[in-house]
């Protein structure tokens, strides 16, 4: 048998080559055919959808009769035959939690397998679920304003925080499962207040209460260093890790229309202005304003990865960089409801009342 003799300098140059041709054909890919629609002919068209966020580099939506996993290619690749009334999800990594507004159930995922399933005896309001599988569930209950408890991963329970006044308007628990963070609305005579309340799970044991007068605070959310912040109709109000203030950005009595806290890093707000237009906010974490844009008419819908902004006016994709800098994606043929990047940042779900699909931008 004849000696084979390898010429590993050519093979190397022959690899190099191959490579350099791939990049050089994946760059004029994005030059010439930078968008694409894609039909999505296999999504299934006319559910309403009341939710959407990004999960495993694909959109995961909440409709009426379920949970739906749409890839780029605009295919189903999981589906969870679940009817809640009122649907709504938490999803962090991971973990998703299902569950519907006056329901009595709901459900944990993890990496697409049902990890827990509880009943709660009372009507749920909200639920919440961190990256470690921790679950904070709100209930209606009789003997108070509402209930929190707060499930560990394998949905056992190992808190409850019984609400005597006012109304709870969200919850989020530490990335430690240490700390749950509790924002709510109270009447003090002819005034509305909101306050936030921090507190150490293990120990029961409130470490801090922030009190806004005049404002309604709807949302807190932890990041992932335990740092949070809070939105109200007046301003965001970032915390530390023990719940101390550690900026606030005030409105100055702009009306807030819309906002999206998906990435730590890039905080977007809008806000209504005359004639029925928008200014976008992009803030940092630490309250840095980093860029606006005043944009022509109403934007309906924001989703943020990282640095990524997509935004819809009507039937229009806009995409902007948190310096302010837009242009203008695609125009589809229906009017948009909603919108999700997915993981890989080149791909977004347009989910629309009777049509949707996956653009690629």
């Amino acid at each position: 048998m004849a000696n084979v003799k390898f010429n590993f300098k050519r093979i190397i140059i022959s690899v190099l080559i191959l490579a350099v041709i791939f990049a050089a054909g994946w760059v004029a890919f994005d030059i010439f055919l930078p968008r694409q629609v894609l039909s999505g002919e296999s999504l299934e068209i006319g559910r309403v959808t009341h939710q959407t966020f990004g999960h495993n580099n694909m959109s995961l939506l909440a409709a009426n009769d379920g949970l739906f996993l749409v890839n780029r290619r605009g295919e189903i690749v999981w589906r969870v035959n679940e009817r809640f009334t009122a649907p709504f999800m938490s999803v962090n990594g991971d973990y998703i939690l299902h569950s519907g507004r006056n329901e009595r159930e709901f459900v944990i995922y993890r990496n697409r397998r049902e990890t827990v399933r509880s009943e709660t005896g009372d009507n749920i309001i909200l639920g919440v679920v961190n990256r470690n599988g921790y679950a904070a569930i709100v209930t209606e209950t009789p003997l108070a304003n509402g209930l929190v408890t707060v499930y560990n991963r394998s949905g056992n329970e190992i808190y409850r925080l019984r609400v005597g006044d006012g109304h709870i308007t969200d919850i989020d628990i530490s990335p430690n499962n240490q700390i749950l963070a509790v924002s709510k609305i109270s009447a003090g005579g002819a005034a509305i207040y909101s306050t936030v309340t921090f507190i150490d799970i293990s120990r029961n044991e409130e470490i801090s209460v922030v009190r806004r007068e005049n404002s309604m605070i709807v949302a807190v959310q932890y990041n992932r260093d335990g740092s949070s912040v809070a939105l109200s109709d007046t301003e965001m109000i970032g915390f530390s890790g023990n719940g101390q203030i550690r900026f606030s950005v005030d409105f100055d009595g702009r009306t807030l229309s819309t906002f999206n806290f998906d990435s730590e890093n890039c905080l977007v707000l809008a806000f209504q202005t005359g004639r029925g237009n928008t200014t976008l906010e992009f803030y940092n974490r630490d309250g840095r304003l980093r860029g606006s844009y005043a944009a022509q008419g109403r934007i309906r819908n924001i989703t943020v990865s990282g640095d990524v902004v997509l935004a819809s006016r009507l039937r229009t994709v806009l995409r902007f960089t948190p310096a302010g800098r837009v242009e203008e994606l695609v125009t589809v043929s229906h009017d948009i409801v909603d919108l999700q990047i997915m993981g890989d940042r080149r791909y977004a779900l347009v989910v629309g009342g009777a049509n949707s699909r996956v653009i690629r931008f």
